[in-house]
């Protein structure tokens, strides 16, 4: 508050603490946490997989659809034919895997990245803080 005299005399007062400062620690896995969850990118590839997967489980059931005794025979190698129908959806499966985790990955680095400024921040408005 300040209170103008008729002396002109400049008096300051200050009433509890307005310049409190209280670091807070950042928790780099709960951002990463929110990240994921929130970023469209992921549940699109996420469904992409489900369908890919949804596929693989199709071809495969087709393959001894009309010879029941051959599922047992599978492990054994099976005809050739059989087997490449699999690799398209079973390639599909793994890439759609990896760009699963690449997204993941790129996702907790930025984050990451985005804590450590942040970190960086707090460190320096504590710095200023002390300095006053």
């Amino acid at each position: 508050m300040l209170r103008w005299g008729r002396q002109h005399k400049r008096s300051i007062q200050v009433e509890g603490q307005p310049l409190l400062f209280r670091p807070r620690e950042f928790d780099g896995a709960d951002f990463i946490g929110t990240a994921l969850a929130r970023r469209p990118e992921l549940a699109v590839l996420s469904a992409r997989c489900a369908q890919a997967d949804v596929t693989l489980a199709l071809r495969k059931e087709e393959r001894y659809s009309w010879f029941s005794f051959a599922q047992v025979s599978r492990e054994f190698g099976g005809p050739k034919w059989t087997r490449e129908l699999l690799r398209g959806p079973e390639a599909e499966v793994e890439h759609c895997r990896a760009e699963v985790q690449a997204e993941r990955s790129r996702i907790s680095l930025g984050v990451e990245d985005l804590v450590e400024q942040l970190r960086a921040q707090s460190g320096e408005l504590e710095y200023q803080h002390q300095a006053i």
